[in-house]
């Protein structure tokens, strides 16, 4: 496999995780009071928290984390609680 494809690989697993957790939230009374697109923010975080851990590799940056912030209008604190 060449990087090209081991980079699908790694993009495909972390979407189909943060899906997975998106949907998991819905069953979480804490979480069911949250806006939409912070489950979302809080989705991707994890699922690259998860990656980070399964392929011994750095997936989340602070330049990453900064885009997250700045997409979503939230504060940092706000996608850690949820996450």
């Amino acid at each position: 496999m060449n990087q090209d494809d081991l980079e699908k690989v790694e993009s495909f697993l972390i979407e189909k995780m943060a899906v997975y957790l998106c949907k998991m939230s819905m069953h979480d009374y804490y979480l069911s009071t949250k806006k939409p697109s912070l489950i979302a923010v809080g989705s991707i975080y994890v699922a690259l928290k998860i990656c980070e851990q399964l392929k011994k590799k750095q997936f989340i940056s602070q330049d990453l984390v900064g885009k997250l912030i700045s997409s979503s209008r939230f504060e940092e604190q706000e996608i850690l609680d949820v996450s």
